[in-house]
């Protein structure tokens, strides 16, 4: 199968396709129209990719287009999830989603919790998700390409956030991307007037979207559904 992969051109997901026995082109930059449609791929495989893609290709690959995005859907679509599910307090996780016109708003395939620890920083906690949503997307990929996906859609408001939204936050990274996650959470617990939807969302919850809606028939087992823990996600 010939997969488009959206993303870095060292993207980690590339050796993994190719291991499965799929052709990959990568694009980091925006995708012409023009162009696509002189190439045609199988499939769309999106990953940490800046820029919108046109409806027309959205339409034409219905089924055909996942986004693996490192928030916990419907919480923090858009910009800086990691950091405003700290800012917010809201959920943190990942998910795979179908890729659809708007930010991250595209049913739910699989998505999972991630546990992090007082002894993260913005970085360490970026590079957990990261490499929880590698592995919800490799576990699920050979369901995924043969259609074999049970969709969710996305249940309540959630978040959005654009990049420019971080701005006059900015002084609360103290130590960069080595902010201790403390020091947001600190900040959240300040601001009660920005953690009451938590209370009144009705978003899914917990784990019951991974448990009930992840890709079928994949045989799920206890650490498909984990709360991911910091040795499994740093070593596999």
């Amino acid at each position: 199968m010939k997969i488009l992969l959206l993303g870095a051109e060292n993207s980690p997901l590339i050796a993994y396709l190719q291991s499965m026995g799929e052709t990959v082109i990568v694009t980091s930059g925006p995708l012409a129209l023009d162009r696509f449609m002189t190439n045609l791929p199988d499939f769309i495989v999106s990953y940490g990719y800046a820029h919108p893609v046109d409806a027309a290709i959205l339409e034409r690959y219905t089924g055909k287009a996942v986004n693996l995005h490192i928030g916990y859907l419907p919480w923090n679509r858009g910009a800086n999830p990691n950091l405003w599910s700290f800012l917010e307090n809201s959920p943190k996780g990942v998910t795979v989603h179908c890729l659809a016109a708007g930010i991250n708003t595209g049913d739910i395939i699989a998505q999972t919790h991630v546990v992090l620890t007082d002894n993260d920083t913005l970085r360490t906690s970026d590079q957990k998700l990261h490499a929880a949503v590698q592995i919800l997307f490799k576990r699920h990929w050979m369901a995924i390409r043969a259609g074999k996906c049970r969709y969710v859609r996305q249940k309540g408001k959630g978040t959005c956030h654009m990049p420019a939204d971080k701005a006059t936050l900015l002084p609360l990274l103290t130590h960069g991307w080595d902010t201790p996650i403390t020091t947001l959470e600190a900040y959240a617990a300040a601001m009660p007037a920005i953690t009451p939807f938590l209370e009144n969302e009705p978003a899914t919850s917990e784990l019951a979207l991974v448990e009930q809606h992840s890709v079928l028939p994949v045989p799920m087992g206890d650490n498909v559904k984990d709360d991911v823990q910091v040795e499994a996600l740093l070593t596999q």
